[in-house]
């Protein structure tokens, strides 16, 4: 109908696809949102697990957490094998250092 009218016609998802190979945005920045949104969804899984008094459903919740965390953790080594974040203090190996010294 619109077209019969000679109305504007809505934009489709596709019509500002560029012809561009160069990436919008950064892999760092992608990263990061997609880290986020872990985090995101872990506080979600988390909230959920507290609020549901379904036994059944918390199991769930359980496993898609620890799954979640695993995926996050990935991303997060990567980070930081590109130098896009800092590796956080480690714990100190006192075995280790009480072997050498000894």
């Amino acid at each position: 109908m619109l077209v019969e009218d000679g109305g504007p016609l809505p934009s489709t998802w596709d019509s500002t696809i560029s012809q561009s190979v160069d990436a919008p945005f950064s892999d760092k920045l992608m990263m990061f949102q997609t880290l986020s949104l872990n985090e995101f969804s872990v506080a979600g899984y988390g909230a959920s697990i507290g609020a549901s008094l379904r036994k059944d459903l918390g199991g769930h919740y359980t496993r898609l957490v620890a799954e979640i965390l695993q995926y996050g953790n990935d991303g997060f080594k990567l980070m930081i094998e590109n130098r896009w974040l800092k590796q956080p203090p480690q714990y100190v190996d006192r075995e280790a250092l009480r072997n050498r010294s000894g």
